[in-house]
């Protein structure tokens, strides 16, 4: 009886696994057909990586500079794409494991020519506008809890400036330092005295 119990569960088991790897196994497919994995867009954004910058024609930056509204000559735009294919690494600034694509690209920007003029600064409004998307929509949903959070039901009439000064002092302290140990000094501590002093006597 204890064999055939035991038996009868581990069916059971092996059977409840069978179905939630089939189940999982569709919706894994569902959620990857939801990706845009094969977006001719999300491809030709491989053009702001140097190493492969003979993989990405000079069609398809164009067709990227039109879509993120770049404000680029597409004659000037071809013929700088095309320097910078048939450019050598020592032509470029040097990139490291470490280098970070935005800061590759600003000195990408400030290349001269023999004349004087921008080597690539049509291709370089194109890589840092790209560079400037957000790559998910964590960041604004962030902002939008941050405000709650400030103006509440007893705060709900504060100037968009304070909001937005506010706003940026807890992204300030979350990001780059806790916020207790902050030291304010005597010349801020006197200002927002006042400040507040003077907000309340323009209530009365």
């Amino acid at each position: 009886m204890i064999h055939r119990l035991r038996t009868a569960t581990t069916t059971t088991t092996q059977l409840s696994v069978f179905i939630y790897e089939s189940q999982s196994g569709r919706s894994h497919q569902k959620m990857l057909k939801k990706f845009p994995l094969n977006d001719p867009t999300r491809q030709n954004l491989g053009f702001v990586n140097p190493s492969t910058r003979q993989d990405i024609s000079a069609v398809a930056v164009l067709s990227l500079a039109n879509r993120f509204g770049c404000h680029v000559q597409a004659d000037l735009l071809m013929d700088e794409y095309a320097d910078y294919q048939l450019s050598q690494d020592s032509e470029l600034p040097f990139i490291s494991e470490d280098t970070s694509l935005d800061s590759f690209w600003f000195k990408i920007e400030i290349l001269k020519t023999m004349s004087g003029g921008h080597r690539f600064g049509q291709r370089s409004e194109v890589a840092l506008t790209v560079l400037s998307l957000p790559h998910s929509n964590a960041y604004p949903k962030r902002c939008f809890s941050t405000v709650r959070k400030i103006q509440t039901d007893h705060r709900d009439n504060l100037a968009n400036r304070t909001l937005s000064l506010n706003s940026l002092l807890r992204f300030e302290f979350s990001e780059n330092s806790e916020c207790f140990r902050f030291n304010m000094s005597k010349e801020l501590l006197r200002s927002s005295k006042e400040a507040c002093s003077l907000y309340k006597l323009n209530r009365k």
